[in-house]
């Protein structure tokens, strides 16, 4: 089979004849039943225009080449198969908050019969906001309750992927380099710590501020177990869970203690195969039933879940 190839072409339509003004053919040769497209993409004033090409059943999702002589390629989707994607300019918003979460990918395997201590540097603060474009920055706030200040940020930090990542030792590091303390007394202790994230538009605009996130700083002694950053499931539950009774406006606060300990009933148990903890009542929930018996996971706001063969396998 012969590869398959863009060609666009100028139509005389008077003398009925078709010239060749510029093609292109993919450098792997690829070759495609059917059902590929092509968008010209305008990208703006003093920018050249660009070709967005679908390959149908027989290539990658989509190839974005350049519009010359001598075409390269400017990127590549795989995975999917499409018979004409499209590129334009889209905005997104979210009526919820930006998600955050605490969490440890740190070895917890058994020293010498013992875990292995985690320190702050191991601990993770992780940050995001599904959905929503033109953020350029984040501002980081502490407190010593749930209703923490929004008045001056601890860290200010420009926006570099789709999820912002801290240590806490980064975070009291910048505590004691400001000489903040969540009281507002030097010489005060505590053992918890509140944190909440403001996203930042271009332009200054200030996005709704996250749930306060609250952190026990004690999480650095040896009998913290974490739950592993890559076991947590953010914002999914089942979709029975979709007809539990609301209560009213919902906790403030992201419990991680109260998360943990939920974690750890399912670790424990004889029968259990995913948790669920719902942020706005602290009820956890542990589920004995496989997926494939149930309705299945769905996405729901304020639901943090966990497999536990995910869990055993990371510790």
């Amino acid at each position: 089979m012969r590869p398959s190839r863009v060609l666009e072409l100028k139509l005389d339509l008077e003398k009925m004849t078709a010239t060749r003004v510029w093609s292109f053919t993919h450098p792997s040769k690829l070759s495609s039943m059917c059902c590929g497209g092509i968008q010209i993409v305008d990208n703006g004033k003093g920018r050249p225009q660009t070709v967005l090409i679908g390959w149908g059943n027989g290539g990658p999702f989509f190839t974005e080449v350049t519009h010359e002589d001598r075409p390269r390629i400017v990127r590549e989707f795989e995975g999917l198969a499409a018979h004409q994607p499209l590129l334009h300019h889209w905005e997104g918003s979210s009526t919820e908050r930006p998600r955050l979460l605490l969490c440890s990918d740190a070895n917890m395997q058994a020293v010498e019969g013992s875990r292995s201590t985690v320190g702050l540097q191991d601990w993770t603060i992780h940050f995001s906001f599904n959905g929503v474009t033109g953020i350029s920055k984040w501002r980081l706030y502490v407190g010593n309750d749930s209703d923490v200040s929004l008045q001056r940020p601890l860290i200010e930090r420009t926006k570099t992927a789709f999820e912002e990542i801290i240590t806490l030792q980064e975070l009291v590091d910048s505590m004691a380099a400001k000489n903040v303390t969540p009281t507002g007394d030097s010489n005060a202790t505590f053992t918890d710590l509140y944190v909440r994230v403001v996203p930042v538009k271009r332009g200054g605009e200030l996005l709704r501020p996250s749930k306060a996130l609250k952190v026990p700083m004690a999480v650095s002694s040896p009998s913290a177990q974490p739950v592993p950053c890559s076991c947590y499931q953010p914002d999914i539950g089942r979709r029975e869970h979709m007809d539990r009774p609301k209560s009213g406006a919902g906790s403030a606060v992201v419990d991680m203690a109260a998360v943990n300990e939920c974690a750890e009933l399912c670790m424990t148990s004889d029968t259990c195969e995913t948790f669920f903890f719902f942020e706005d009542t602290g009820e956890c929930e542990l589920d004995e039933t496989r997926d494939k018996k149930r309705g299945g996971l769905h996405s729901l706001k304020g639901v943090i879940s966990g497999r536990r063969n995910c869990l055993e396998d990371m510790r």
